[in-house]
């Protein structure tokens, strides 16, 4: 998947007591091939030889491209889970980058901090998807699977606290 600097619409999802953010985990080849024909014409003819509908997609952001906000919204659910396992006892350490922007051009170093920081997560707490091994030639099932993991992680916690309850442990000397 080729890394293209442009604008991706994110959002928040309320989770429990916080908020992970929204995570894209269903990008296909379509998006992918989308976004590529989009920038090489482009390219080309320059912005204004783009229809409208292809000024729109670039605008709203594409999911075929893994930019500067992708980093950020990860980088956000990578602090977020950090802290969230924090606060139950696990020690996590992570960068957590989420301060990139359109001019900042993201660095091999960059992509293994990430890379690093979710692998720390799944080792001291646990997960099932499959990261990938490197970000050099990142395809979009890796993409997928880096945001998938981190939404299977917050499944866990969510369902981790709410076994407290039935644990008898929500308040101290209750039982």
């Amino acid at each position: 998947m080729a890394i293209y600097w442009g604008e991706f619409y994110w959002g928040m999802a309320y989770w429990d007591d916080g908020y992970l953010p929204v995570v894209v985990t269903d990008r296909t080849q379509a998006d992918v091939d989308t976004a590529v024909r989009i920038n090489n014409k482009r390219i080309e003819l320059g912005f204004d030889g783009l229809t409208d509908s292809e000024k729109e997609s670039w605008f709203s952001g594409f999911k075929g491209d893994y930019n500067y906000t992708d980093f950020n919204r990860v980088g956000q659910a990578i602090q977020f889970l950090a802290d969230e396992l924090n606060d139950y006892g696990y020690s996590i350490t992570v960068i957590a980058k989420q301060d990139y922007d359109e001019s900042y051009i993201i660095t091999l170093s960059d992509m293994i901090n990430m890379i690093n920081d979710i692998k720390a997560i799944k080792d001291k707490f646990y997960g099932t998807t499959v990261l990938p091994v490197t970000m050099k030639k990142l395809t979009y099932e890796n993409a997928n699977n880096i945001e998938k993991l981190l939404y299977e992680v917050s499944t866990y916690i969510y369902y981790m606290k709410q076994s407290f309850f039935y644990c008898g442990e929500i308040y101290g000397g209750e039982y």
